[in-house]
């Protein structure tokens, strides 16, 4: 199960990741991702808007 505060998975999902080469990890674009997105608390996500 996923730690709730690790938006990884929508991190990924979204594009919202930031590739700095290949030899290092993905950096998250969390701000984007709070920015972008909404708490759903029906299915324990951020989900996008839809406006």
């Amino acid at each position: 199960m996923q730690h709730p505060l690790d938006r990884r998975d929508e991190c990924i999902e979204y594009g919202f990741v930031i590739d700095l080469g290949p030899d290092t990890e993905l950096l998250l674009d969390l701000n984007r991702l709070y920015a972008e997105c909404n708490w759903d608390p029906a299915q324990q996500r951020m989900v996008r808007r839809t406006t």
